[in-house]
């Protein structure tokens, strides 16, 4: 009797062992919400609470809100920006605090552009591709240190779409301007078409 009672103690010991090491491991991933990230404005991307320049982001809601037909409709809402759109060839140039456009730099995907005369924002905003455009960051104060004496006022990146939701795209864009031109009898403005193909093949 001694024997069949140590017996039955050592298997409800090894019962409770085996059901102990079976219970599932309960999930401690703890969700943490990080805050608004941009590119530009420091050596490295991080939030824009800690960047040391005032920075501002139009995210994509904010591209379609206002529903622009290009990037000087939607820049020439905001405060501190100059859209200055030329008589002669309907061309839109941006600046920012009254300084002149060539202190002001242009980057997409951190990447300068070049306009017809260099670097610089001699660039005719009116055919950027707003439908490429996934944010666009401005960045206020003087960033010629880490981006060229040409970034004295400050910077403007625009930030494009990295993925498509299908895996053709085609676009065609249709664009007639008559700016300063209304009167003439051979030059009727300009006349801009575009058609983009792409294929995404990463679907």
């Amino acid at each position: 009797m001694q024997i069949n009672t140590r017996a039955l103690l050592f298997l409800i010991g090894f019962s409770g062992f085996t059901a102990l090491a079976q219970e599932p491991v309960t999930d401690t991933i703890v969700e943490t919400q990080l805050g608004e990230v941009v590119v530009t404005g420091q050596f490295e991307p991080q939030s824009i609470k800690k960047s040391v320049h005032n920075v501002r982001v139009i995210s994509r809601q904010d591209i379609d809100r206002q529903a622009g037909n290009n990037l000087a409709d939607v820049l020439n809402q905001y405060l501190n920006i100059t859209v200055r759109p030329s008589g002669n060839d309907g061309r839109s140039t941006v600046s920012m605090f009254g300084l002149d456009g060539q202190y002001f730099k242009i980057l997409v995907d951190n990447i300068p552009l070049v306009g017809d005369t260099g670097l610089g924002n001699n660039i005719d905003l009116t055919q950027i591709n707003l439908d490429d455009i996934e944010q666009i960051e401005i960045i206020e104060g003087s960033m010629g240190v880490t981006h060229g004496a040409n970034a004295v006022s400050g910077i403007l990146n625009i930030i494009t779409k990295k993925s498509s939701r299908t895996k053709w795209e085609i676009d065609a864009t249709v664009q007639e301007e008559t700016v300063g031109s209304e009167y003439a009898l051979f030059n009727k403005g300009r006349h801009i078409q575009a058609v983009k193909i792409s294929h995404n093949i990463s679907s």
